[in-house]
């Protein structure tokens, strides 16, 4: 199964430079644990709830930091075309349940999540079933 359209297409990006409480707001207005950084709509690094959780554990001055000083960037991208298999595989291995998704020239198109992945599993498993009770119909 290709990765195709089973991704969240509104991503919710930000500017390396911008401040740290700028992003936190921006996650907070939007409801989402994370932010793609993004230069020329290419992503560069990822901002997380856990990032910032880290920030203020740390007891770093959130006010006076800019995204850069916090974002993580061995970022994982996967392409729109992969297959889900590989992208769940990269994703397990490199331990993350985010990760950007770029067309063939590295420019974001999207975002795949673990919670993404889990709604296309039980969607699968839904029709499945139904082909099963359908099936124990016709033969009962």
């Amino acid at each position: 199964m290709s990765i195709g359209k089973h991704f969240t297409c509104e991503v919710v990006t930000i500017d390396k430079n911008a401040a740290l409480k700028v992003a936190a707001q921006l996650m907070f207005d939007k409801n989402t644990g994370s932010v793609v950084v993004t230069e020329n709509e290419e992503p560069v690094g990822l901002f997380t709830d856990r990032d910032l959780a880290s920030c203020v554990v740390n007891e770093q001055n959130i006010n006076e930091l800019k995204v850069a000083d916090a974002m993580s960037t061995d970022l994982l991208t996967i392409k729109n075309t992969q297959g889900m298999q590989d992208a769940l595989e990269a994703m397990a291995k490199q331990g993350v349940r985010r990760a950007p998704v770029v067309d063939d020239k590295g420019k974001l198109v999207g975002i795949i999540t673990t919670d993404d992945v889990v709604k296309i599993l039980a969607d699968e498993f839904s029709k499945l079933s139904q082909i099963v009770h359908q099936q124990d119909a016709v033969t009962h």
